[in-house]
Order: C-alpha cells, then structure tokens, then sequence
C-alpha cells in the first residue's frame, strides 16, 4: 500500500510524451535543490495534491532550498514539474515551469528526463541533490507482478498506497534495475521512498551507487505518506537531516493508538553496503551446506502481511542461521558481529510493534530480504538471479534453489 494497493516497483514502457515548457521563472533561490518525484496516475493522486499542500505550508523562508515537485494526473493525462516558492510577505507559491502530455512517469526515460529537467531549472551553478520518489511500491519483485498487499483499505485510513504504477499506459510499473540505472547517473546525496516495501536488501543494493544515503520504508506505508507538513523543514537544510526527517516520520505515526499507529523507516549509510554485503557472503558461504532456508524461512518474521513469501527480516534470518548452524564456541560473537555489521549500515532503525493491528513487526529490525527455497517459482527465480544482490551475498547459491542439490532435511 503507499502505499495499499502495493504494485511494483516499478516496471515499464518507454514513453513517448508530449511536452510543453512554459515561460521559464528563474527563482532568486541559491541553494541547491530537493526533486519530490511523484508518479500519481493513480488511485494516489488525491494523496499527491494534499502533500505538495503540506509542502506549500511548511515552506516558509525565502533564502531556503529550491523544492522542485513533479506530479501527473489521472484525469487530464497532464503532468506538471513545479517550483515551490516563497515571496516575502506572502505565503508558498509554485509555479509551473513546464507540462508533460500523456507521459509514462513510469519509463525510466522520462525519469531521467524529468531529473535533468529540474537540474536545468536550478539557478546557476547549483543542481539537484536530493530525490523523494512518491508513488506505489513492490519490494524487489518483478514488474506485473500481483501486489503484495491486494486489498485497498479506504477507511478508516483513507487508503493506502505502493511505488511505480501509471494507469494511462497500462499500469505501467518500473523495474528495480531500471530504476538504478537512471539513478546512479546522478549521484544524490540522499533518495528517499514515499512508497511501501523498499527498505529491502535487494533494492538497497542495485541503488548503492545512486547515493549517500537511502531512507525507506521496510513495511507498508499509510496513504498519507511521508508527514510533509512536519519533514519539509530538513529537507530544506544545506543537508538533508537524514536522522531527524526518518525520526519525525515515525514519530508522526507513532503517537496514535488506533490502526495508524503502523510505520517502519531506515536510514541506511550507503558506504556501507559493498562491506555489509561481503560479511554476509562470508556467513552465507561459511554454512551453504548446513542451511535449510525452507524451514528457516517459517521462524522469519514476514514485512507482508498476506504471507507472499518474499519479504522476510534479513537481520533475524541471519541470526537464526547462526543460532541453528554456529558452534557454542562461536555463537555469541557471531551474533554480536552481526549486530555490528547492522549498526554500520543503519545510522537509524525504527518500528512501531503492528502494522494496522495485523502484521507483528516487534521482532523486525528495518530491511527486508528474499530466502530462496527449493520451492520458489521460476518467475521469482529467473527475475532475483538478475538483481547483484542474491549473486554477490551468495543467496543466489544453486543449492538454495534446486531441490536435488538442496540440503533440506539432511
């Protein structure tokens, strides 16, 4: 869901898009700038307008950082890229600086456009270093694949949403590779997920290069997404305050007592990844041969709550293969290395104990990964042997796969 409904992240067909540039308005902003990239095609466009509102109010200081806000709509088949603005003595404004015909905002191309449009309307000098990408949002999973989260809650939540899907082109969604591909181009400081399920390993890795800092969500995320009207302000700092937008996101959803009180958020530390990633490959390959991940995986804790199978709590995996595999000798400091290797990776974790008083996430520690079994589907298969991580951390192993090289009761 952000989002409930959760599709895909992301699967695709290039569009052809007609555009329109309106007369350019050059802010005297000298800062550089945040692009909140909102695929809104949807069922989330009523989502989409109220959070450029809440943007529109929290912004309130002339000198601040430029926020561009890219959003399309259902109805007209129109997409926007807007600036929003103050004037002194007056409150935020946007203005338009260009209209896009009937785009895919699902087609890697026009992402890539759409960020070089903005780059090309900041002040001189200056350029886009910080992407949110708002929209529905499907873990790893392959383009088209059914949602994880298949019911839509309506009320009392008023919905809820996931990453990458445009309906006037046959709900087109973008894959994770495709998306990596556009965004390693650019560099960010920072990418933050509006969108449901991509606080996930599988995700994190192929956008390792795309930036410093990546801060997402390993559950679903309610409709009403990233609490613009409180995170706006770090956005706005010379560096996005990674540590405080994620605390007051949850901070937003943590205080209510009812089925809003669900939200799980990661802060993950780029630079870290390529030596996470070597330390579990030295754990997965030490115990290959002794791990049985079909009964591992049901002692998992789950981030879907319709059991699909392919979001699992990387974290506790790992510590269940040493809790099942490791010697007495060695049990206790492989537990704590693996507490360790997590708090380089993570500058901050958090999760309320529920999602929407269904999901149990209290034993959930902020990012999600796939446990290949024996019994997983070829389509599942054949798409996570694309993506590095499965390959690079050794879970790509044949053995994990092939029911007559697996070692399941040995």
């Amino acid at each position: 869901m952000k989002k409930i409904i959760c599709f895909l992240l992301l699967a695709i067909l290039v569009s052809c898009s007609k555009v329109t540039k309106e007369k350019p308005i050059i802010i005297d902003q000298g800062e550089d700038a945040v692009l909140v990239y909102i695929a809104s095609d949807n069922n989330l466009y009523s989502y989409a307008i109220k959070n450029i509102e809440q943007i529109e109010e929290a912004y309130k200081e002339f000198d601040k950082k430029q926020i561009f806000v890219y959003y399309d709509s259902p109805d007209d088949k129109i997409a926007k890229l807007i600036r929003i603005f103050e004037k002194k003595g007056l409150s935020s404004q946007n203005v338009v600086l260009k209209t896009y015909v009937n785009p895919n905002s699902c087609s890697p191309s026009h992402l890539n456009n759409v960020i070089i449009d903005a780059m090309n309307f900041c002040k001189g000098g200056k350029t886009v270093t910080d992407i949110i990408l708002s929209s529905h949002g499907n873990s790893w999973l392959p383009a088209k694949h059914p949602s994880l989260s298949p019911a839509k809650i309506s009320e009392p939540l008023g919905g809820m949403n996931s990453f990458g899907e445009d309906n006037s082109h046959n709900h087109s969604q973008m894959n994770i590779d495709a998306l990596a591909d556009v965004l390693e181009k650019f560099k960010f400081e920072t990418i933050i997920f509006d969108a449901c399920y991509m606080s996930n390993m599988e995700v994190i890795y192929e956008l390792r290069n795309s930036a410093k800092y990546i801060i997402a969500s390993s559950a679903e995320v309610l409709a009403d997404g990233f609490a613009y009207d409180e995170t706006t302000k770090y956005l706005l700092e010379e560096r996005i305050d990674v540590i405080n937008y994620a605390k007051t996101y949850f901070n937003h959803y943590n205080i209510f007592t009812d089925a809003k009180k669900s939200a799980t958020i990661a802060v993950v530390k780029c630079s870290e990844i390529d030596s996470f990633k070597d330390f579990v490959k030295n754990l997965i390959d030490k115990y290959a041969l002794q791990i049985n991940n079909s009964e591992i995986s049901e002692t998992v804790p789950q981030f879907d709550r319709f059991n699909n199978k392919v979001i699992y709590d990387l974290k506790f995996y790992l510590r269940t293969i040493v809790s099942n595999y490791a010697t007495v000798g060695d049990k206790d400091k492989e537990l704590s290395n693996i507490d360790t290797a997590f708090s380089k990776m993570f500058l901050y974790e958090a999760h309320t104990d529920m999602m929407l008083n269904i999901l149990d996430l209290s034993k959930t520690n902020g990012i999600s990964c796939f446990i290949p079994t024996p019994e997983t589907p070829d389509s599942y298969k054949n798409y996570y042997l694309r993506l590095q991580w499965g390959d690079d951390s050794g879970l790509s192993n044949p053995i994990f796969f092939n029911k007559e090289d697996s070692n399941i009761k040995q």
